[in-house]
């Protein structure tokens, strides 16, 4: 090797060294990254798991004071919502600010149909043993902001109508639809809602029993359900109201496999939906007397109990015995399209209504609770909170046009009103609303709350979790 050669050669070996220098050094510095980086995830995780689980302890708290002091199970479920907002927190307090808002129709008991009328004024219950009774809703007490309480008034009951179990009313709550056990029904004027005037009766030879009505908003279409109790065959039959006091029939809506679960009616008496186990089914009365079934929705894995439809027939809810209830787009009649589902604990879900724009639903079944939803979008449907007012059995569930009124029936909670106006999608912003004990509540009061009903992680630095000083002022936020 020339000397030339010998000083290339070292030159070279001294790059790479440098460069194997370098390249451990690069590596050290990551691994001292990543280590780092690790440490401080894991510090950030440890912090928001002890965040979520004060929250989520909070919100729990608050459930357990809600029928003790409504007040303080508020601002804990507020507390609980500005720590970490999720789906458990939100829910928690929106179940809080609910419940004050629950009224009792005295006198009811096992309650199996209940119907309102579009202003959420005039109310109808039907009860096992019963006659029918017609309640006026208009009045309530000023005890809470936006709404409060009812003071429900019995106006009157209508004759010749006991062990009903479907009811229907016109949006103006001017007409009437009962069916009962023993396969009548009967049609009311309810112009004058103290003295109701009975104007036709229909009864039907071959079906024993009415399952369940429903009225056209115009009270000039009707749809009565009715079930064989030997064969346990149930159809629907068309009604022409146009002469109320002669009511002409159409043909029938035939072809179920078992008998009538329920039945829905558009606005306008054009769409119908009828479900019976197994299926429901989706109709075109449009070109009465002729009428066509447009779409059979088969479900092999569970029985339909209820179905509700939006009042211009697009949207339509369906309750079924596998704990969940279906949303479908009918916009195209013959091609109905799934949109989403509602799950919860339901069991069997007995009662589904929805809101004329059929952006707000109800759902209630076996377990006694009424669970509130947004469909605003339908493919995402959003719970709004839960109605704690019965124990079990929800047989029946009705909506006011605008959905801020929801009238409830069960088997052993008898019938209850309830005032929505207190809940929407942002509970803590509806709180701000409605709840006065959320303005300048000072951190040392919402610890006070929280100690009440036991520590939650030991002795928690609220403080870190608020930042505006002394005061827990979530509504100035």
């Amino acid at each position: 090797m020339t000397k030339r050669e010998h000083v290339v050669q070292v030159h070279v070996d001294s790059l790479a060294d440098r460069n194997s220098r370098t390249r451990l050094f690069l590596a050290l510095v990551t691994v001292a990254l990543v280590a780092i980086a690790a440490v401080g995830a894991e510090k950030v995780n440890r912090r928001d798991a002890s965040r979520i689980a004060l929250a989520r302890q909070l919100a729990l708290q608050g459930a357990e004071l809600r029928d003790i002091n409504a007040e303080k199970a508020a601002r804990l479920g507020a507390a609980a919502v500005r720590i970490h907002s999720d789906d458990q927190t939100r829910s928690a307090l929106a179940d809080t600010l609910i419940a004050p808002y629950r009224t009792d129709l005295p006198g009811t008991g096992i309650v199996r149909a209940v119907a309102l009328s579009g202003d959420g004024r005039l109310a109808m219950t039907g009860a096992t043993g019963e006659k029918v009774t017609l309640w006026d809703l208009g009045a309530r007490s000023a005890l809470y902001l936006g709404g409060g309480p009812f003071d429900p008034q019995r106006l009157a009951v209508l004759d010749g109508t006991r062990d009903v179990e479907a009811l229907a009313l016109t949006s103006n709550g001017r007409t009437a639809l009962t069916g009962g056990r023993d396969g009548s029904a009967i049609l009311w004027d309810l112009t004058d809602p103290s003295h109701p005037v009975k104007l036709a009766t229909s009864a039907r030879d071959s079906f024993d029993r009415v399952d369940d009505v429903a009225l056209a908003q115009d009270g000039k279409t009707a749809l009565v359900g009715y079930t064989h109790v030997y064969s346990s065959v149930g159809a629907a039959a068309v009604w022409d109201l146009t002469r109320k006091s002669r009511p002409a029939g159409y043909s029938s809506l035939t072809g179920h496999r078992s008998w009538l679960q329920g039945l829905a009616l558009s606005a306008d008496g054009q769409t119908a939906v009828t479900v019976s186990d197994g299926a429901a089914f989706v109709w075109d009365l449009t070109g009465r007397p002729s009428i066509v079934r447009s779409a059979a929705l088969e479900y092999s894995d569970h029985y339909q109990e209820s179905v509700a439809l939006s009042s211009d027939g697009r949207i339509a809810l369906i309750g079924s015995s596998a704990s969940v209830a279906d949303v479908w787009d009918l916009s195209d009649r013959s091609h109905p399209v799934h949109r989403a589902s509602v799950e919860d604990d339901f069991h069997d879900v007995f009662a589904v209504a929805l809101s004329r724009d059929g952006r707000t639903a109800l759902t209630g079944g076996t377990h006694g609770l009424v669970i509130l939803w947004d469909l605003s979008d339908p493919s995402h449907p959003v719970r709004l909170a839960a109605l704690r007012g019965h124990t079990n059995g929800v047989e029946a569930v009705a909506l006011s046009e605008d959905g801020r009124i929801a009238l409830t029936g069960s088997i052993n909670g008898g019938a209850q009103v309830w005032d929505l106006s207190a809940v929407d999608k942002d509970p803590l912003r509806s709180a701000c609303m409605h709840t006065s004990a959320l303005q300048g509540v000072t951190i040392d009061a919402l610890k006070f709350d929280q100690v009440a009903t036991g520590p939650v992680n030991g002795r928690e630095e609220w403080s870190a979790y608020f930042d505006n000083g002394r005061y827990f002022r979530p509504c100035s936020e």
